[in-house]
């Protein structure tokens, strides 16, 4: 359970709780294994990301080294990419992969909203 997530009180948002957030998202699932009843099987890929989107760069370089060191897996360094943007991707500790992105043609408000 996230604590104080919102809209308004994103955590990823507030540098001084970004590593509480990873850390719980870095943990390991054993309670959703109880609350599921299914085994708990990792794969090296599932063919899906989990995408944040960030507001600079620098976000996303800030984003990539916290979670390297609640110990995700880096599987991409973050870099500039064809599309115009910059990104990068990590591996969790129960194996799903994140993209951490920076779109410069998206823009995105103080409540983390992509804006259409």
């Amino acid at each position: 359970k996230i604590t104080g997530f919102s809209k308004q009180n994103c955590p990823i948002r507030e540098k001084e709780r970004i590593g509480q957030f990873y850390k719980r998202i870095l943990q390991r699932s054993q309670e959703l294994e109880k609350d599921t009843t299914l085994n708990y099987q990792q794969t090296s890929f599932s063919g899906m990301t989990i995408s944040y989107n960030a507001t600079s760069e620098e976000e996303v370089d800030a984003v990539m080294h916290e979670a390297e060191r609640l110990g995700a897996t880096v599987v991409k360094p973050a870099q500039k990419v064809f599309w115009g943007g910059y990104s990068g991707y990590f591996k969790d500790l129960d194996g799903y992969v994140f993209e951490v992105a920076y779109n410069p043609f998206w823009k995105i408000d103080n409540e983390g909203n992509l804006i259409m």
